[in-house]
């Protein structure tokens, strides 16, 4: 609030991450102020320019960031998961890509450290549309920073006529945290599975969709589905 009464939401700046050496799955929040694309000019530039660029707006920006918070060259690469392929950064042996707030990323780690995305206190940044085709896809939703959970993606999903199979936080669709019905098709009590802000995670689709997440408070009076 300013001194005329205005009211302007604003996210605060993101809390440190704590990165394992390793295999981390990590969701890039965006730039302070509004968001622009400033990358390298050996960067990939792809259709998914129109999504909000992250914080560091390309692997190799992302790259540099950890390396020098940490003190030591610590990086080893950074993966996405667009349209059913993977994308590679190996520092110095790949091409640069542009990296988006509404894609998970897999970041490999000679060793631990702790990380802050260089993003200061900004207005409310709406998330990018998520592109969701039928199978696995690999997406983030850094806001708010009470992360979403299960019943909150799928509700969202079902409202668009679409279905949800699983979810898995982790680096691959098998590995970490799995989210699914039982064998009736049942999903319990997922209001209680938890989705981090700061973590990319899969979603396996029955369909296909374009959503675009509105990460809000769902309690337990809200409508449960089966």
């Amino acid at each position: 609030v300013d001194g005329n009464g205005n009211y302007t939401d604003m996210t605060p700046p993101p809390p440190a991450m704590t990165l394992s050496a390793g295999t981390n799955t990590i969701a890039l929040p965006a730039a302070g102020g509004t968001p622009a694309l400033t990358m390298a000019t050996n960067a990939v530039v792809s259709p998914r320019a129109t999504n909000v660029p992250a914080a560091t707006p390309t692997a190799a920006a992302l790259v540099a960031s950890i390396d020098k918070q940490a003190h030591r060259k610590i990086a080893e690469s950074v993966r996405v998961y667009v349209n059913g392929h993977w994308q590679t950064y190996r520092p110095g042996k790949s091409r640069n890509f542009a990296l988006y707030t509404n894609e998970g990323v897999v970041l490999k780690l000679k060793s631990k450290t702790t990380w802050r995305a260089p993003a200061k206190r900004q207005r409310f940044v709406p998330m990018s549309p998520i592109h969701l085709h039928k199978g696995w896809n690999f997406v983030a939703v850094p806001y708010p920073m009470t992360g979403m959970t299960c019943h909150a993606v799928r509700l969202e999903l079902a409202r668009k006529g679409d279905r949800m199979e699983q979810i898995t936080v982790g680096s691959s669709p098998t590995r970490g945290v799995i989210m699914r019905p039982n064998r009736k098709g049942q999903w319990g009590n997922d209001l209680r599975k938890h989705i981090p802000y700061s973590k990319g995670f899969w979603i396996k689709d029955a369909g296909a969709t374009t959503w675009t997440p509105s990460p809000v408070g769902y309690t337990t009076t809200t409508t449960h589905l089966k």
